[in-house]
Order: C-alpha cells, then sequence, then structure tokens
C-alpha cells in the first residue's frame, strides 16, 4: 500500500497507526468473531445445543475436552532439586570448611538446617 509522503500539516503514518487501522477494520474481526460466526463455524445451532448422535460422533473424533496429566515427578526427586542451588552448595563448602578446621558444631548446624 502505497502512501503520501507526509506534509507539514499531517505528519508521517507509523505502524502504530496502520496496526491500529487494521484493528478496527473488519480484517482485524479473526480473533473476536461475532456469536453466530462461532455457531456457524463449529456446525452447532446456539439455541437447541447438539443432539446426541453429534455428541457421540465428536467424542469419537476429537475426544475430551481434558488437559492431559502430566507425569508426576518423584518424592526423592523434589527433595534433591532443593539442593540444586548456588546458596546450598556456598553453606555446604562452609560446612567442609569448618569441619576442616576442626569445628564440628557449625557444619552440623549448617546440615539440619539445609535438611
Amino acid at each position: 500500500m502505497d502512501t503520501p509522503p507526509p506534509s507539514a500539516d499531517r505528519p508521517a503514518s507509523t505502524d502504530n497507526d496502520q496496526a491500529q487501522r487494521v484493528l478496527t477494520s473488519d480484517e482485524g474481526r479473526w480473533f473476536r468473531p461475532s456469536a453466530a460466526e462461532v455457531a456457524r463455524d463449529l456446525d452447532v445451532n446456539p439455541v437447541d445445543g447438539l443432539g446426541a448422535d453429534e455428541v457421540a460422533r465428536r467424542l469419537e473424533v476429537h475426544g475430551r475436552n481434558e488437559l492431559a496429566e502430566p507425569p508426576r515427578r518423584p518424592g526423592w526427586l523434589k527433595f534433591l532439586d532443593q539442593f540444586r542451588n548456588l546458596l546450598v552448595y556456598v553453606l555446604l563448602g562452609a560446612a567442609v570448611l569448618s569441619a576442616a578446621v576442626g569445628d564440628f558444631k557449625d557444619p552440623v548446624i549448617i546440615l539440619i538446617v539445609l535438611l
């Protein structure tokens, strides 16, 4: 689409202006169809709904309208995931360093806090 060059009294058209024109025209209605358009596209009578035979056919073709259950993560993996943090590694390093120096009270407390 050719646009005339901007003049002193009319600013240049921006991408935002063009997008606004598309959204307010009939071209932009693809994302918000009317109820009649939806009913026509889905081949359903909005007053009566679907008949039992059509429901059975659509269930056979499309299946139930349900999300698949995500696989469950075992509890022991959830427990180990808690230790995948930089701060945990710093605390473990401090506990090891403290134990290497000869102080055993601090490493025990740090390990109790981490668990």
